[in-house]
C-alpha cells in the first residue's frame, strides 16, 4: 500500500490504541535522539537542516500542484524569510509572485 486511499479499509479504519501508542512512543524517542544529534552538530547545522527541510517541503508541495521551481531560488527565499544568512544565496524570481498579486 503506497497511499492511504489504496487501503481496503479506507476510509473506515480500525486501529488498536496500544499498537498506536507504542508506535507513537517509538517515533517520539527517535525524534528526541535526532534533536540531540542536531544540537551536537551546532547551531549553524541546525539552521541548514531547517532550511533544507523547508525547501524540500516547498518544492514537493509545488510539484504536487504542477509548479516546478528552481531549488536554489527556493532555498535562498526560505533562508531570507527565516532571517538566516547563508553563503551562496541567489536572487529569487519574483515575476510569478507579481502576477499572482495583481
Amino acid at each position: 500500500m503506497a497511499y492511504v486511499p489504496d487501503s481496503k479499509f479506507y476510509p473506515h479504519f480500525i486501529f488498536e490504541l496500544e499498537n498506536l501508542s507504542l508506535a507513537s512512543g517509538n517515533i517520539r524517542k527517535k525524534q528526541g535522539k535526532l534533536l540531540g544529534c542536531m544540537s551536537a552538530l551546532g547551531f549553524n547545522m541546525q539552521e541548514v537542516a531547517n532550511i533544507d527541510t523547508a525547501t524540500l517541503n516547498v518544492l514537493k508541495s509545488s510539484a504536487i500542484e504542477g509548479v516546478f521551481r528552481n531549488p536554489q531560488q527556493v532555498r535562498s527565499s526560505v533562508a531570507r524569510r527565516l532571517g538566516i544568512a547563508v553563503a551562496g544565496l541567489v536572487p529569487s524570481d519574483t515575476s510569478s509572485r507579481r502576477k499572482w498579486y495583481r
